[in-house]
């Protein structure tokens, strides 16, 4: 099997605000970031132990031409914090609860061969009890954020 890998970690748009509407519509009011990204920059000599925390997204537009058509697709995130989304063209691909973990999602059957498609990344990195590792004592300050690679097998 031969594989060929696409590394997707340039022209996300960060927005500091999820909304519902990004999970299947462009938006342009966010920012354009490069992953590795925190969803903020703490001052060295100030900060709250909650600075981290946030509902926030990431959209990117991906082209797949239509020549990648029967090949399976599948993306991989090495890294958000914490509780994500995933969402192709609106679709949801996935629930992930455990931030330090990577997954690979097959997103074959989400695309449009041919034509640009929405990748929308809905980020929860407010504490959580339901999260095990973001419970009530925590020693380190947690950042939220894709914080690792992101890429495309095909």
């Amino acid at each position: 099997m031969n594989t060929n890998r696409l590394y997707l970690n340039d022209n996300w748009i960060f927005f500091k605000k999820w909304s519902d509407a990004l999970t299947g519509a462009s938006d342009k009011s966010g920012i354009q970031v490069r992953l590795p990204h925190a969803i903020r920059e703490i001052p060295l000599h100030y900060f709250n132990d909650n600075a981290g925390e946030a509902l926030c997204g990431y959209q990117q537009w991906l082209s797949i031409p239509r020549d990648w058509e029967g090949q399976s697709l599948l993306l991989t995130f090495e890294g958000v914090a914490y509780h994500y989304k995933v969402f192709v063209n609106g679709l949801q691909v996935a629930d992930e609860k455990l931030g330090f973990t990577k997954i690979t999602i097959d997103i074959t059957d989400a695309v449009s061969f041919g034509s640009d498609n929405l990748i929308s990344v809905r980020v929860d990195s407010r504490r959580s009890s339901v999260l095990p590792y973001l419970g009530e004592e925590w020693n380190e300050l947690l950042m939220g954020g894709i914080y690792r690679d992101v890429y495309l097998d095909i």
